[in-house]
């Protein structure tokens, strides 16, 4: 089999190879990364479908409206107040002191 490879490629071969590589071991090991790289994309993909799907089962969208986000803004603050909920500083920073 014969390759060729980008300038960028092959000096990055000859210096991997003049710090005690083969050829070989750098293409193979290269290969392996693209591989992890290719099934980690495949798990995100899969697990992108699998929340959209739960977002589409999960019933009928609401609107967003100012009316909408004052509700949940008030809700959020009685259940913090009640102490019903744990506040996570890095969204909240203040409200965790």
């Amino acid at each position: 089999m014969e390759i060729s490879l980008s300038p960028q490629a092959k000096s990055f071969v000859q210096q991997a190879i003049a710090a005690g590589q083969t050829a070989d071991d750098v293409i193979n090991e290269a290969l392996t990364l693209l591989q992890g790289v290719s099934s980690l994309e495949e798990r995100q993909q899969a697990w992108l479908r699998e929340e959209l799907q739960k977002g589409e089962d999960s019933g009928e969208p609401l609107t967003y409206t100012a009316t909408l986000l004052d509700e949940i803004e008030q809700d959020a603050l009685a259940e913090l107040e009640a102490g019903d909920t744990e506040v996570d500083p890095s969204v909240w920073p203040s409200a965790a002191a």
